[in-house]
């Protein structure tokens, strides 16, 4: 509760005003915050390992955001600041829905009903869309399990997102 209260409020570059620690990586915290510029939601990481390879392999993995900024299933990246900046951080959209791994969490602990198996189909369907556009983009994730698959909340069909590609791997690109 301290460390929210500390960052409530808090503008990055002018732009993103701080609101809400959503969750602690083990490298880095997500918080949820205010685009002034465009008037949206949006989702702010901040590395909190110190060290330039660290720095290096954050801002290689927004790098690696912005190739597949036409993927539909990959989380969009609004922003992010250059080597030279003081603080790294990525803009990300706002996901509403829950992580693929809390769903199923749930259905094993009875929570929840087992999806239908038509909307298992759609779920896999999406997300071997995701990885074949990820991949013709010379993208490999190399850590895909339901703890990186977000389902978007949404009225009808299912959407998935891909996150975390911080292991992933590029071919014909020199990030």
């Amino acid at each position: 509760a301290g460390f929210a209260s500390r960052v409530r409020g808090v503008s990055i570059a002018g732009r993103f005003i701080l609101k809400d620690v959503l969750t602690v990586e083990s490298d880095s915290v997500v918080v949820k915050a205010a685009d002034a510029f465009k008037r949206q939601e949006v989702t702010v990481k901040v590395p909190i390992v110190e060290g330039l390879k660290p720095r290096f392999d954050f801002l290689r993995e927004c790098c690696i955001y912005t190739v597949l900024s036409e993927v539909a299933e990959i989380q969009d990246v609004v922003h992010f600041p250059g080597l030279s900046e003081g603080l790294a951080y990525c803009v990300m959209e706002l996901l509403s829905g829950q992580l693929l791994a809390t769903h199923l969490e749930r259905i094993r602990a009875g929570e929840e009903e087992a999806l239908p198996a038509h909307e298992a189909a759609e779920l896999t369907d999406a997300l071997l869309h995701g990885l074949e556009m990820c991949h013709s983009r010379g993208v490999t994730h190399l850590d895909i399990k339901p703890a990186v698959i977000w389902e978007v909340t949404q009225p009808a069909g299912v959407v998935v997102k891909i996150l975390d590609f911080g292991l992933s791997r590029l071919s014909n690109l020199s990030l």
